[in-house]
């Protein structure tokens, strides 16, 4: 129900943010919350990789990789640059309106140009809606950044290659989006290797 839903955030707050978390577990199993959570994750992605796509298409393979993990992510953050924050039109209004609380802004790059953070396990992972960049991972306790920032610089804060446990290059692309293959199946050897693996919904 999106209105119980609606009714638990106003009065509990969001669920992903960490100095609230506990207030939804007075009231709700350790279960419920993360599914809660994971609900968040996948209107993130989808969000992301639609609404906040830029002047360019959308690029599905990546939302299809990423709504894979969405039951496993204990935490997202849309980092938003200056076009959609300030942009009128009635999608954007209403999602900003939506998500008040759990958005940050974008600054220093491209004004098109958007990120995502998006914690699995002890990582975060960072996603960036203009095609071209790579997806930074980090630890999350040794994170170069505070993703709850109400503002995020991108090469100071999200993009910092020396500090990222890795570089994740979208390449070679997959003949079909929903393909794992290409740039995909090296994503799922590299998450591998950090503990990370699909798990059925």
């Amino acid at each position: 129900s999106s209105l119980l839903k609606q009714v638990a955030l106003d009065n509990w707050g969001s669920p992903q943010i960490r100095s609230r978390q506990n207030s939804w577990l007075q009231y709700v199993e350790k279960d419920v919350c993360a599914m809660v959570v994971a609900w968040f994750a996948k209107e993130d992605l989808e969000h992301f990789f639609n609404l906040l796509k830029g002047d360019t298409e959308v690029d599905q393979s990546r939302l299809h990789y990423w709504l894979r993990f969405a039951n496993q992510m204990s935490y997202t953050r849309i980092v938003m640059g200056a076009d959609a924050w300030n942009d009128g039109g009635r999608d954007f209004v209403h999602f900003r309106e939506k998500n008040k609380g759990r958005l940050s802004r974008l600054v220093g790059g491209s004004s098109r140009n958007n990120a995502v953070v998006m914690q699995i396990g002890n990582y975060f992972f960072v996603e960036f809606s203009g095609t071209g960049n790579a997806c930074f991972v980090y630890e999350s306790d040794k994170s170069p950044f505070d993703p709850d920032k109400f503002q995020l610089e991108l090469t100071s804060e999200l993009k910092q290659p020396h500090r990222a446990k890795a570089r994740m290059l979208h390449t070679p692309a997959p003949s079909k989006p929903t393909r794992i293959e290409g740039w995909l199946l090296k994503f799922d050897d590299s998450l591998g290797k950090l503990g990370i693996r699909v798990q059925s919904q």
